[in-house]
């Protein structure tokens, strides 16, 4: 009697097992056989730390409104494993990882995630992907996730065609110029990036816009963020302006006012200046 329930036992064990397998499969199977729409839209990567990585984050709806991500790098290597993730806020805020990709294949440059939620368990569509509040990042390594290798703004970051470019003429004989350029992104916001010429490579220069013309003057309206020499750039995300009042990139490229480029945070002299907007 006791070897028939043993038996018996065993074999509901094993119909159970086989059930478990038999609906995982199915799962999996149910999770390939849900086709593409044919629907896509594709994103930039730029480079970081390295000038030969670069390429493209591919957003692909599929029948059910999930979302297939697709990451294709070139110029990676064989044998290395980048991470990548999705983080809320632009690439020039930063911000936390809200979405875990696969890690790309430093042999092929490619990874592939089905996307239908948010780290947090938010269930989240393709179209509210193409509307998300984010950028990718991609690092070199999970040993040293803090130097990036290719970067790119996404969903309502995407920078559009439309852009606007002024000159920054040197002053105080300081030897420095260069230009300003206010980018438009999908969201209507603007990306905000300064480049200059003749700046000290240990350089931190503080960067105002004031209102009013150079000229007349007057006081800041919006700080954005300093050029450091070592990075030869400075780049700020622009939504508002230091009285918390918004502004759109339509109302900026028509702003009366000017900016400022300072020599330091304890040096105020001037390097750099030219009129914006309306001026």
């Amino acid at each position: 009697m006791k070897k028939r329930i043993q038996k018996f036992f065993k074999v509901m064990m094993v119909a159970s097992m086989a059930t478990v397998f038999i609906a995982a499969c199915n799962e999996d199977d149910d999770a390939e056989a849900i086709g593409l729409t044919g629907v896509s839209k594709t994103y930039t990567l730029n480079s970081v730390s390295d000038p030969d990585i670069s390429g493209t984050v591919k957003f692909a709806e599929r029948d059910d409104n999930t979302t297939v991500v697709t990451i294709d790098l070139n110029g990676t290597s064989s044998g290395n494993t980048h991470p990548a993730h999705i983080h809320e806020n632009t690439a020039a805020e930063t911000g936390g990882i809200i979405i875990d990709l696969n890690s790309i294949n430093g042999g092929t440059g490619m990874s592939e995630t089905i996307v239908t939620k948010l780290n947090n368990g938010t269930a989240i569509t393709y179209d509210e992907l193409l509307m998300l509040n984010g950028y990718t990042n991609v690092h070199l390594s999970t040993a040293d996730l803090a130097t990036l290798v290719a970067q790119g703004d996404i969903g309502e970051n995407e920078l559009t065609a439309s852009s606007t470019t002024y000159t920054l003429g040197t002053v105080n004989e300081s030897g420095i110029d260069g230009q300003v350029t206010f980018a438009k992104r999908v969201s209507g916001s603007s990306l905000v990036t300064v480049d200059l010429n003749g700046a000290s490579p240990t350089g931190n220069y503080p960067i105002y816009i004031y209102d009013n013309d150079v000229a007349t003057t007057g006081p800041v309206a919006l700080t954005l963020n300093n050029f450091t020499g070592n990075t030869g750039k400075s780049v700020t995300s622009v939504r508002k302006l230091n009285n918390n009042t918004l502004i759109n990139y339509d109302q900026l490229t028509e702003y009366n006012g000017h900016i400022n480029i300072s020599t330091s945070a304890i040096d105020p002299t001037y390097v750099a200046q030219g009129n914006i907007g309306s001026n």
